[in-house]
């Protein structure tokens, strides 16, 4: 699915769901209002909310997965996904990539994102727009 004519695509960072799921954390306040101006826009057919499997499995240790996948399309971690997410950790050893990070990039490159809702610091020396910034 690529991205829609009119409609916003922003894929979501499990940190952001950490950090939603922990009243304590102390991006909690900033991501809480990044994520309810997303969920108002996702409510009025605005915005498609990203993610992927792995991002989505990560969440459930922070208690956000039903949430995520509530109103996220998750994309499954399919062989050619894998592959691609190798390849890239590979080609770009200087930014010491997980693979859930790796798949990340690759699938927003695929569907055209350039936002994200994330704390995750590997997001500031990429080319997108970081909404919690």
């Amino acid at each position: 699915m690529r991205q829609s004519a009119g409609r916003r695509t922003v894929f979501v960072d499990h940190t952001a769901l950490d950090a939603l799921a922990d009243p304590f954390h102390t991006e909690h306040e900033r991501v809480l209002a990044g994520f309810e101006r997303l969920l108002a826009e996702f409510e009025r057919g605005d915005t498609i909310l990203v993610t992927h499997a792995g991002m989505a499995a990560r969440a459930a240790n922070g208690s956000g997965s039903s949430t995520l996948t509530a109103v996220c399309d998750v994309e499954p971690l399919r062989r050619w996904l894998v592959r691609r997410a190798e390849r890239t950790m590979a080609d770009h050893p200087e930014l010491a990539l997980d693979l859930d990070q790796a798949a990340a990039l690759v699938l927003m490159e695929r569907r055209g994102i350039n936002e994200v809702l994330t704390i995750d610091p590997l997001y500031d020396v990429i080319d997108v727009d970081v909404l919690t910034r």
